[in-house]
């Protein structure tokens, strides 16, 4: 009797929950997938590694992830050589798609300190017709106003694998209910996180924890042992909106163009210098000047000869 009680219980329970997900608020149209590539050239030959993972929109232009998404991969954007690749698949049947606006650190991708959590921005905002949203940054809380999550009853993680941990096929999602038990730190990373019951697998890191009015409440994290860990949100709202401040001041570079082709100036009509032919002096007649006859140079004896006649009467 005991034993056909507690069948009858867990039965109710089983369709509670599943009552709760087909009936609670679907918001599958901001969650993302994420396709991180890491091509490593060597001698002969190249290898190609990546990883998927979760995100969730909080802007037309930035996806919001777990740190160690980008990390493992996009942190080797420093490295020479290496070609790097990541496509977001968001909207309806996750059919649309962007890029990255850069690999580079802190322009294209940036994370949140001492927490697993990142940005990344879009190359340009997604396409309004996708089907896509745009999941709400709760109010920086307290770490006492974090732990009034416990328990609550309307919170749900969007996951890109099955209960059995297989990758789930490119238009598919997997929600989980979050039953939140703590707040505090994690084993697998620093920060303040959720500890959790849920359904999770390797491949569901960066996926969020929305409740029903679209408040992004956590981000997966990872899985130690039967728990769950998912980043505390809001003690970090005010470090993500420094960042989307940041990158709304920073425009998008503009295609650049080549330069115009200046026509070389045309050379400047100089005329011609016309020195002046020099004036002539005019010509004046020189004034006659009076003729002076020479006079003859007096002799020194005939004067004095001259002298004594006149002396003496001579």
């Amino acid at each position: 009797m005991y034993k056909k009680y507690i069948q009858h219980f867990s039965h109710v329970a089983l369709l509670s929950i599943v009552s709760f997900n087909a009936f609670g608020a679907d918001h599958s149209a901001s969650f993302v997938k994420l396709e991180f590539t890491v091509t490593k050239p060597f001698l002969f030959f190249s290898q190609t590694s990546g990883n998927t993972c979760g995100g969730v929109l909080i802007r037309e232009d930035v996806v919001l992830t777990a740190a160690h998404c980008t990390g493992a991969v996009w942190g080797d954007s420093a490295n020479q050589n290496y070609s790097l690749g990541g496509v977001i698949h968001y909207g309806s049947s996750f059919l649309s798609q962007a890029q990255a606006f850069s690999f580079k650190k802190d322009e294209g991708w940036t994370e949140i300190p001492d927490v697993d959590m990142a940005l990344i921005r879009l190359a340009k905002p997604i396409d309004q017709n996708s089907g896509a949203t745009i999941a709400k940054i709760p109010t920086a809380c307290t770490l006492v106003e974090a732990k009034q999550n416990i328990g609550r009853g309307d919170i749900t993680a969007y996951l890109g694998r099955s209960s059995t941990g297989t990758a789930l096929a490119a238009n598919l999602y997997g929600t989980s209910y979050v039953n939140i038990r703590d707040v505090g730190g994690s084993p697998l990373a620093r920060g303040v996180y959720y500890k959790a019951t849920a359904s999770m697998n390797a491949g569901d890191s960066g996926g969020p924890w929305l409740a029903d009015d679209h408040t992004l409440i956590g981000i997966n994290n990872g899985i130690a042992g039967t728990d769950k860990y998912g980043a505390v949100i809001c003690q970090y709202s005010q470090q993500i909106n420094e960042v989307l401040n940041k990158w709304s001041t920073t425009a998008t570079p503009a295609a650049v163009n080549p330069p115009a082709t200046t026509l070389p100036a045309e050379p400047a009509v100089v005329s011609p210098v016309i020195t002046p032919v020099p004036t002539q002096p005019p010509v004046v007649a020189p004034v006659p000047q009076p003729v002076v006859e020479p006079q003859p140079k007096d002799n020194p004896v005939l004067s004095f000869f001259k002298w004594l006649a006149a002396l003496f009467g001579f």
